[in-house]
């Protein structure tokens, strides 16, 4: 069997104020987005959602609920570890909040997937997401006291670093301003020229994807103004 992706879309959005997983991203929304691409990269999953929002998303894929999102992200990874066949060899966790990720970065992960252990994505030094979970480690996420975090559980098995050429596995979007600025610079045409001609040709969700000096300094910019020390830990999702 392959593995599985799951995308986390409980979080309370406090920051951004309306629910990040709705936000629009090319011809549909962040949540929309990110299973239409990882439906082209033959990974199937699930979203993780709080109740009041599931029946908002629009998707394709299963919902599942996390009844009790506020415990945080290893309560949304032990609702998808509910829903995971018995045979899976491994879960990708993707945050719903991180859309600009770039579908070569999805690959790359899952073709180097394993049953032990786990791996996260390096860009210029800084690890991100999407992180890939290997079945080794499901029963200690399952069994998991509600005051620990997934990195915390996860300590105790080997960590691969995978490098990769994406400043978006870095990027999120807590706030408007973020996802202003970001899309502004997305939009520019100096974003195309400095992106070069891969960059130019590539297109997710009818809009480009911005892999160059402008998307590396939006990345930048808005770890520094959030969690610079973390990499996505607490919350129900994003």
């Amino acid at each position: 069997m392959q593995g599985m992706a799951i995308i986390l879309a409980a979080g309370a959005s406090r920051r951004m104020g309306s629910p990040k997983a709705l936000l629009p991203w090319g011809s549909g929304t962040f949540v929309q987005h990110l299973c239409a691409l990882l439906d082209t990269l033959s990974l199937t999953g699930a979203v993780i959602s709080r109740p009041e929002l599931a029946a908002r998303l629009q998707v394709g894929w299963p919902i599942h609920l996390n009844a009790d999102p506020e415990r945080g992200m290893l309560s949304s990874l032990q609702v998808a570890l509910e829903h995971t066949p018995a045979n899976c060899p491994w879960l990708m966790v993707v945050l719903v909040d991180q859309p600009a990720i770039l579908p070569e970065t999805f690959r790359v992960m899952a073709a180097q997937a394993s049953t032990r252990g786990w791996s996260s994505p390096v860009y210029e030094g800084r690890r991100g997401h999407p992180v890939v979970i290997g079945c080794e480690c499901f029963a200690s996420l399952r069994a998991a006291r509600p005051d620990q975090t997934p990195r915390e559980v996860l300590a105790q098995f080997p960590r691969t670093l995978v490098e990769v050429s994406d400043p978006g596995i870095n990027l999120d979007f807590d706030t408007p301003e973020e996802l202003q600025a970001f899309q502004t610079r997305r939009s520019s045409p100096e974003i195309v020229r400095f992106a070069g001609p891969a960059a130019q040709s590539r297109a997710v969700g009818g809009e480009q994807q911005a892999n160059g000096q402008q998307l590396t300094q939006a990345t930048t910019r808005a770890a520094a103004q959030h969690k610079a020390a973390q990499a996505h830990p607490e919350g129900g999702g994003a």
